[in-house]
């Protein structure tokens, strides 16, 4: 057989096939489409895309006609999540001599999906630099596939998810954006636990120009009635800041859409912000819920710390609610919370609390990791405390903002 060729030419090839091919395929096929062009081009023997699961703990290879099996592998303590949590393509010595083994992470900027593993020959006549190049646009474009074919079936919902989902936790994971968004200037990053039975506990988000809007919310009550209440108050954020309100008008409109919902019967705690993220300009307030916090080179600022408004839904916040200002750091990491992270209890009734939070962040920025990552690592610490670690649902969204960048600096893959 005459050896595949394998540059420039061939890689754009290969993309724009797998594209096309993508475009018209249903959510099912985009693993064997996938791994069947990457045995044209590159000869591989062996292809394996592994998705994470929804708690982010394991990796499992995408079921394929076309793919060895593989064991359900963790996200750490193996190449293949190493991979994953580095963020970084590598290629090691393969199975059998003469052979390469390339591994990309599929992800979409730092939106992380999983992993994608292939085995090559690596005779003198192949440039594994190039092979690695391909491999990596390769998995980013698998990541973009398996973002847009999953609002068009349930196959990859399936194979992320490892127990059954309760109602309340179906509707909101339909409602919420990605829990991973990044462009050059911000990093948005949330966790929303326990996963599977969540209900009251909600975020969102919107990279609107130079403006990033947040919200983080907490319902009263737990389960599909709470999570129909955050779903009012979320719908009614969203109609409000499509409608070109400031904060305090989208204060207003939430407070008269919950409090009509809920007939005085329910209410939301909520942080609503808003990022200017050419200059750092941050605009906030608190509907009864928890202050932001901003971890500062390692460090605590609390200055964000403000008197709340009544929370929405109870009919108390008629007045003109109050409007903070301040102003970031390039760097600096803004942490909102709802208080059921604070008070999840380890094995000893001890409560993680304010301090327990922001001493796991430290160690997290001490050690480096991405934001993503120490995302994740609040999920972990939650998880070792306790299998059922707490009574209440627990939301973080952490965003960094590293100051305003050149707009020819790149498409997001690079954020620090």
């Amino acid at each position: 057989m005459t050896p595949a060729p394998h540059g420039p030419a061939e890689r754009a090839d290969l993309i724009a096939s797998l594209v096309r091919r993508l475009d018209a395929c249903r959510p099912s096929d985009v693993a064997d489409l996938a791994i069947e062009e990457l045995q044209r081009v590159l000869e591989a023997r062996e292809v394996v895309l592994y998705l994470v699961n929804l708690e982010e703990s394991d990796l499992q290879g995408e079921v394929s006609r076309r793919s060895p099996r593989r064991p359900v592998l963790p996200v750490t303590g193996n190449p293949v999540g190493d991979c994953y949590v580095s963020g970084t393509a590598t290629a090691t010595p393969g199975p059998a001599p003469g052979e390469l083994t390339l591994r990309a992470p599929v992800s979409h900027g730092l939106q992380r999906i999983g992993v994608l593993e292939l085995v090559v020959s690596g005779r003198p006549d192949r440039d594994g630099e190039a092979l690695l190049g391909t491999a990596g646009e390769v998995a980013r474009t698998i990541a973009q596939a398996v973002l847009a074919k999953s609002h068009f079936g349930d196959g990859l919902h399936q194979s992320r998810r490892t127990q059954e989902m309760a109602l309340g936790a179906e509707l909101l994971e339909s409602l919420l954006p990605p829990s991973t968004h990044s462009t050059q200037e911000v990093v948005i990053t949330a966790l929303l636990e326990p996963g599977y039975s969540t209900g009251g506990d909600a975020y969102d988000y919107a990279v609107n120009g130079d403006t990033t809007h947040l919200a983080v919310l907490d319902a009263m009550g737990h389960g599909f009635d709470a999570a129909l209440t955050s779903t009012v108050a979320i719908t009614a954020y969203r109609n409000a800041r499509r409608g070109g309100q400031d904060l305090a008008a989208t204060y207003a409109a939430m407070e008269s859409a919950v409090a009509d919902f809920g007939r005085g019967d329910r209410f939301v705690t909520a942080i609503l912000a808003e990022l200017d993220t050419t200059t750092g300009h941050l605009s906030w307030l608190s509907a009864g819920h928890p202050s932001p916090l901003v971890l500062r080179a390692g460090a605590v600022d609390d200055s964000l710390a403000l008197e709340p408004m009544p929370p929405l839904g109870t009919g108390l916040g008629l007045g003109s609610p109050t409007v903070c200002e301040d102003f970031l750091e390039p760097g600096d990491i803004l942490v909102f919370y709802t208080d059921g992270l604070t008070e999840a209890r380890d094995l000893d009734n001890a409560l993680l609390g304010v301090d327990g939070l922001l001493d796991l962040l430290r160690r997290s920025t001490r050690e480096g990791r991405s934001l993503p990552e120490l995302v994740r690592g609040i999920r972990d610490q939650l998880v070792d405390r306790d299998d059922a670690w707490v009574s209440d649902d627990a939301t973080a969204m952490c965003v960094q903002w590293w100051g305003s960048r050149p707009a020819d600096s790149g498409d997001g893959d690079d954020v620090p």
